[in-house]
């Protein structure tokens, strides 16, 4: 980056190739040929990214604004730790580079448009996105307009508050993850399981939220294991958790069971961020043969290496007892002299989560109950008794009167 823009705190900002465009574009000395290469080049790669995130205004705003919030550095890392201290030494380098970026963004757009003969550019500094939506929170939006009135005061005092509140990175942005090849990649879409659909399961539902919100308040709180019968909302429960409480600091990480042997590599790269972590293990079980339990325990139990205050375990499974037990384990095995011990140890899993909730299929007229309810808040106008019928003839279809199997079926009726 030329020497009037030069920055330490926001160096990626060196290599960003729109960035890179712009500077082009404010050089006096250009050529015509390279001044327009870089400028169609800019516009494309703003179209590219209002549409991908669905943008409305000013693009060039909106893409510095997003990389501005999205940067760790030790600016950012900083205040999303909470450790405010506006006497900083590094806010004198962030206040020069702000003003820096600020100063970049402060091109003539009517001199581009007649030297290119060109409006291109200029649309999209007023530009509304095929299918956009404005979820942006208000810390966003605030560093957002700030920037674009060029004011670096406000504008840094709205980095500050979206660090300090919202975080930086992906973190910031995502509410789910999941391990893949030694990092955590964002989850982008999401379940919109919301707590209120979930019918029929109101004292497991209050069990879980009062842990979780224990978490969030920083008390003790427990691991959790929702076990029960298949399609009773245990899954449901704990992405509506998540759906609920995200906005709170709460992410969540979805871990496999082939991946248990990483959990050390997980805890790891989350453990100096400050956010509230759930690992989450759907339909968790193991076999008389499988060994992953073994990384499991050594999670939950500790080592050597203090409990984190910011991480639970939130398991389903629809068992009670996490590894199967046979018959083979209650007679002496040839290579093991201590199989009570070995029994004993495979048993003793679920009783390490502090917290095991019991999911169980509705009866008859529960299951009726959640499917009028469903309906209800559906807004599916029918009579109630032929509503009644063809639940029932639904549930003899699928041989079930959980809840999955009312959601189904409501869902055929919209």
């Amino acid at each position: 980056m030329e020497k009037q823009y030069q920055l330490i705190v926001y160096d990626g900002f060196k290599e960003d190739d729109i960035i890179h465009h712009l500077i082009t574009l404010k050089d006096p000395n250009v050529t015509y040929e390279n001044f327009s290469e870089h400028y169609y080049k800019l516009c494309e790669k703003l179209i590219k990214y209002g549409n991908q995130y669905k943008w409305k205004g000013n693009l060039l705003i909106q893409y510095v604004a997003f990389q501005l919030l999205n940067h760790e550095n030790t600016f950012s890392l900083m205040y999303e730790k909470k450790l405010k201290d506006y006497n900083h030494p590094i806010l004198e380098l962030v206040d020069k580079e702000v003003e820096h970026i600020i100063d970049l963004l402060n091109i003539q757009i009517e001199d581009i448009t007649l030297k290119m003969n060109s409006n291109l550019l200029k649309t999209l500094f007023n530009y509304e996105a095929p299918s956009y939506h404005w979820n942006l929170n208000r810390y966003y939006k605030k560093v957002y307009n700030e920037l674009e009135k060029g004011n670096k005061k406000e504008t840094i005092n709205g980095l500050m508050d979206f660090f300090y509140n919202v975080g930086v990175g992906a973190y910031a942005w995502y509410k789910a993850f999941r391990w893949d090849e030694d990092k955590l990649t964002p989850i982008k879409e999401v379940d919109r399981y919301q707590l209120e659909d979930l019918i029929g399961i109101e004292i497991q539902k209050k069990k879980v939220i009062d842990n979780t919100e224990a978490f969030l308040k920083g008390c003790k709180a427990n691991n959790v294991l929702l076990y029960g019968d298949s399609g009773t909302g245990k899954s449901s429960t704990i992405k509506a958790i998540l759906n609920e409480y995200y906005q709170d600091g709460l992410r969540m990480i979805e871990v496999y069971k082939y991946q248990f042997k990483d959990l050390p590599k997980i805890i790891d790269v989350i453990s100096d961020r400050q956010y509230k972590w759930i690992l989450f293990f759907d339909d968790l079980s193991f076999e008389e043969f499988e060994i992953e339990y073994k990384y499991l325990k050594a999670t939950i139990e500790g080592s050597l290496e203090k409990k984190r205050d910011n991480l639970l375990i939130y398991a389903t499974s629809n068992r009670r007892n996490l590894i199967k037990e046979t018959w083979k384990d209650r007679v002496m095995a040839e290579d093991e002299v201590h199989t009570n011990d070995t029994m004993e140890e495979k048993l003793s899993l679920a009783d390490r989560f502090g917290l095991s909730i019991m999911f169980l299929t509705p009866n008859r007229k529960e299951y009726l109950k959640i499917v009028k309810e469903k309906a209800e808040k559906a807004n599916i106008d029918i009579d109630e008794e032929r509503l009644k019928d063809l639940a029932l003839k639904w549930e003899i279809q699928h041989s079930s009167f959980s809840g999955r199997v009312a959601e189904q079926f409501i869902n055929t009726l919209k």
